[in-house]
């Protein structure tokens, strides 16, 4: 299973893509996709409170910067600096949404999958012949 997921700088993981396409493989990456979203959905409520919280610190900074009567400049820069901030928490906030989103389908496509699958695959399972595979026999 370690070489199913490869942890990347950000501490999530990736679902390697191997070509099996087995019934139990196909729900371990559904599983695997959806519990990594719910990770990161969690890193981005963290990254928007902070990015959020950063917006706020900037603000202050740049009411700060103008009662110390410094350059203009400053203050402009830096209350630029606190509206991108809280833009860009803004976008954090609606990919988390979408995560979220993306997420529960997710645990829905494994639930649809079991439920139509299973059962055939506990035939296969328990048969002693080998089946053939998809499209053995087409044409």
């Amino acid at each position: 299973m370690s070489n199913d997921l490869a942890l990347h700088k950000s501490g999530l993981a990736a679902i390697a893509s191997d070509g099996d396409n087995s019934y139990r493989a196909v729900q371990e990456k559904l599983g695997h996709f959806a519990r990594t979203l719910d990770d990161l959905v969690v890193a981005l409520e963290n990254l928007h409170r902070t990015a959020h919280a950063n917006a706020r610190r900037a603000a202050g900074l740049a009411t700060d910067i103008e009662h110390a009567d410094l350059d203009p400049s400053h203050v402009a820069m830096t209350t630029a600096v606190a509206g991108a901030l809280e833009d860009a928490a803004a976008q954090v906030d609606v990919l988390r949404e979408s995560a979220q989103e993306v997420s529960g389908l997710a645990y829905t496509a494994k639930g649809v999958h079991a439920r139509l699958y299973a059962g055939l695959n506990e035939v296969r399972e328990g048969r002693r012949e080998t089946t053939p595979k998809p499209g053995f026999l087409a044409d």
